[in-house]
């Protein structure tokens, strides 16, 4: 008899297909697989209807959360590749 084996965790961990960036305050995107962050700084994800901060974020960082909405705060830079989506 065969061995029983339950892939479903390594769907769970299957690449993003596509990449949306993010340059608005919009809390109704699609709800992303992960987030990867291009500027350093400080960070609010909106996530199961709350903003969460995540303080200190480092430039190159992928943050493995289901947002669907972001914005900075601090010095970090809207509007260029500081947030991307990946789903």
């Amino acid at each position: 008899m065969g061995t029983f084996r339950d892939f479903s965790v390594q769907k769970a961990i299957t690449p993003a297909a596509s990449a949306v960036l993010i340059n608005n305050t919009n809390t109704t995107n699609d709800e992303s697989r992960a987030v990867y962050i291009g500027v350093d700084g400080d960070y609010k994800f909106y996530i199961n209807g709350g903003y969460v901060t995540f303080a200190g974020t480092l430039a190159g960082s992928i943050l493995p959360i289901r947002a669907t909405g972001a914005t900075t705060t601090g010095d970090a830079a809207t509007g260029t590749t500081a947030i991307i989506f990946l789903y």
